[in-house]
């Protein structure tokens, strides 16, 4: 039978729909209500605006901290800003990374309040679209009575009666026991019940840290906590992931304590797949005896029905920064997902975006700055992204802080928050997916009548926006990465600008604001002097 070969030419637009057609790409630092410090914790997305929940304040010594609630417009510049605060009770916020978006389309967070006493309590906010505090409860019941001090609370999940259920840690004063409370609330936000998990003992993994809670099914709920044994010694260290089934009373149902996994250190973001198991994300440790140290490394793990490992994706090399891992997993599609957190390269740490699947592939990994770091600064800058939302054009906005410990780089100085928006390939350069790919030839053997799609070859480029006015992003690619040296020249041949490159696959923005108008040339060149890039650019 003789067959029929059609092509269909796509359209140029089919490669750019996620930028040119999208919401617009972001990377930006802000001071929130003139405080020196700001960190974005949560981010949810809808076809018109972002809304972020943080937390901000203007003392070195982290107090006087306040809560922050924002909507932002899809340029990125702030549409109305919530100050969380109550100077009556004499607390200070801080923020817990659980923003949801409540039953009646309003948001809700949570986040322990520093007393003035030892004791530390936490609120529960609920908030309107446009910023109104509808409801404030703060909460000290649970601790006076036990000694106990609370940390960071960890998920908020809203169920269909409206009610609330939630996870914070706590440590004991008289014998820092460290255990995991898991507490209900009714609509209003008052208090139902909560009950406590502790560590094994006072001497011996003595803390059960939460780091996420996950809805199971209708009468069962999964904490996802850590049993620590710390030790002066690195080679004694022990951290193990631990789940704990409940049930809506906060009755044990079952635990599983992954006693071979050595080093665990974080289960953040439980999330349920199709298939019934279950994905969670963080970091793990390794001890490296030649060095006597503990390195860190950012992973994925995903467990069957039965609650075994079924794989791993491990994410970056290990470093001795223990801070270091991701944080946050969305759900893309049925068998899509992605993580957010950040990853330590040669000279600081880059906020990292990582896409993979329920089987265990990774399929692609981006790295993005948004501080320089130029020729003579002995500056580490530091990205760290907490939470991602996906977006309607179908791509993503990410949230975080960024950290400039230098003052003279035309950047903001300090701790900063941080709001990233890509396309749905993580790009902040378009068809930067097709970077540093090797596409596969189309095989036409077919003798059946068939239709294949052959869009044009995609434009690879290094730069974008091309005529560029006030900034320029850049995303660095190369085989076998080895750092690099990027340099900017005039026309005339006046070197502009200059920076290191330090990690791969990482987008890098450049602030051209200042440069006089004209065409300028980026060169890239390799540790051993030679260059591996070179690319134009205007400047309008």
């Amino acid at each position: 039978m003789k067959w029929v070969f059609k092509i269909l030419i796509l359209n140029i637009l089919f490669f750019n729909n996620g930028i040119s057609l999208g919401q617009p790409i972001l990377n930006e630092r802000y001071i929130i209500d003139d405080a020196t410090f700001s960190i974005f914790g949560s981010v949810i997305a809808t076809d018109s605006c972002y809304y972020v929940s943080g937390m901000h304040t203007n003392t070195p010594s982290l107090l006087g901290r306040k809560g922050s609630f924002l909507k932002f417009n899809l340029d990125g510049s702030i549409n109305t800003l919530t100050v969380i605060e109550n100077d009556t009770l004499g607390i200070d916020m801080w923020q817990g990374y659980n923003l949801i978006q409540t039953l009646d389309d309003n948001f809700a967070c949570v986040a322990v309040a520093d007393g003035t006493s030892e004791v530390t309590g936490f609120l529960f906010v609920k908030l309107a679209p446009n910023g109104d505090t509808l409801i404030t409860k703060y909460f000290n019941d649970f601790y006076d009575d036990t000694h106990l001090i609370g940390l960071n609370p960890a998920t908020l999940i809203q169920v269909p009666d409206s009610s609330y259920f939630g996870t914070l840690s706590v440590f004991r004063e008289d014998n820092l026991m460290g255990g995991t409370i898991f507490y209900k609330l009714d609509k209003q936000g008052t208090l139902l019940f909560h009950k406590i998990f502790y560590g094994i003992g006072a001497s011996y993994y003595r803390v059960l840290k939460d780091d996420s809670l996950l809805k199971y099914d209708n009468s069962t709920f999964i904490i996802g906590s850590i049993l620590l044994h710390t030790s002066p010694s690195p080679e004694e260290e022990r951290h193990h992931m631990k789940l704990i089934l409940v049930d809506t009373l906060g009755e044990i149902i079952e635990e599983h304590t992954y006693w071979d996994d050595l080093l665990a250190l974080d289960c953040n973001s439980l999330t349920k797949t199709a298939d019934g198991g279950l994905l969670y994300c963080g970091r793990y440790g390794k001890y490296f005896p030649e060095d006597g140290v503990i390195g860190y490394k950012a992973r994925i793990v995903k467990l069957n029905t039965d609650f075994t490992e079924a794989w791993e994706i491990e994410v970056g090399n290990f470093t001795s920064f223990a801070w270091v891992g991701l944080f946050s997993i969305l759900q893309v599609n049925e068998t899509e997902y992605v993580a957010v957190g950040n990853r330590t390269g040669e000279v600081g740490r880059a906020g990292l975006l990582v896409k993979f699947n329920i089987y265990g592939e990774k399929l692609w990994e981006r790295q993005y700055k948004k501080i320089p770091l130029f020729e003579g600064e002995f500056n580490f800058p530091d990205h760290v992204l907490y939470d991602v939302a996906l977006t309607p054009d179908e791509g993503f906005v990410m949230v975080g802080q960024g950290i400039n410990y230098y003052d003279d780089n035309d950047e903001l100085p300090g701790q900063k928050a941080w709001l990233v928006k890509t396309d749905k390939y993580g790009c902040l350069v378009p068809n930067c997916q097709y970077i540093g790919v090797e596409t596969e030839p189309i095989d036409t053997t077919d003798t059946t009548d068939t239709t294949i799609v052959i869009p044009p070859t995609p434009p690879v480029t290094w730069l974008f926006p091309n005529p560029a006015h006030e900034f320029l992003f850049y995303y660095h690619q190369q085989d076998n990465f080895q750092p690099a040296t990027a340099t900017i020249y005039s026309t005339s041949g006046q070197l502009v600008q200059k920076w290191e490159i330090t990690e791969n696959d990482v987008t890098y923005e450049i602030d051209v604001s200042q440069f006089a108008a004209g065409t300028y040339l980026l060169k890239v060149a390799n540790h051993l002097g030679e260059t591996i890039r070179t690319e134009r650019f205007v400047k309008i």
